[in-house]
């Protein structure tokens, strides 16, 4: 979700299109997290709309909203008849209680109150019902690195407005979430892939400590994290 003007979207977004290997392991994660949700679900911060029509087959009824008015429309144009629409960044207009999964990628780094969005989401959720919420993963290999480095916390640009809201490590986060109303029942996570970033002797160290915990499988240190939660209140 951005209120800033957005470039053209890459090929890859396209409908039919081969997804990059981000896009490819973002969706895995994602679609894993999401294995045997059914009924109604919104998925809030939609951007492109490729990840909504890649979750769509498994609903009766899903929707993208994000607060891009370009990236709705790409999206409505690539993806109908899912329907797709632009929101405030206050919030969304859906009644209370109306669905049974909301959908969160990489969005909490970027709206202006994480704590806004979250309560927004568990309103639009019946009791019981489920978010999917994917982030940054403030106990990733890169963080982890800049940590020894640095030997303070890391805050890169895209997380200081969050580490100021539930603190800078994954465990910190956990309890937020809780505190916000949502129970976590389980969580997985994807690396950043290999060779995507060699611009300096730092990313070409994180891009081997990525590569390494892919082909290892090494739980909690995943570029990114994402938590399956029921509603709880």
């Amino acid at each position: 979700m951005t209120t800033t003007t957005d470039a053209a979207p890459a090929g890859h977004f396209r409908r039919g299109a081969r997804p990059n290997r981000h896009q490819a392991r973002r969706a895995a994660t994602v679609l894993q997290l999401a294995e045997g949700l059914t009924g109604s679900a919104l998925d809030y911060g939609c951007g492109w709309g490729d990840l909504t029509f890649r979750l769509a087959p498994q609903f009766e009824r899903i929707e993208g909203w994000d607060v891009s008015a370009e990236r709705v429309a790409f999206a409505a144009t690539e993806f109908a008849p899912i329907p797709f629409r632009q929101c405030a960044e206050a919030g969304i207009e859906l009644a209370d209680a109306s669905v049974d999964v909301v959908f969160s990628t990489v969005v909490l780094h970027f709206v202006p109150s994480p704590e806004g969005y979250l309560t927004e989401c568990h309103r639009v959720l019946r009791p019981g019902g489920t978010l999917v919420v994917t982030i940054q993963n403030p106990d990733s290999m890169w963080m982890t690195a800049r940590r020894w480095r640095r030997g303070t916390p890391a805050q890169p640009h895209w997380d200081r407005g969050v580490i100021k809201t539930w603190g800078g490590t994954l465990d910190t986060f956990r309890c937020w979430l809780e505190q916000q109303g949502f129970a976590i029942e389980r969580s997985d996570g994807f690396y950043d892939p290999p060779l995507d970033r060699l611009r300096t002797p730092g990313e070409v160290v994180v891009s081997a400590l990525n590569a390494v915990g892919h082909l290892c499988a090494i739980d909690g240190r995943w570029s990114y994290v994402g938590f399956r939660c029921r509603r709880v209140g």
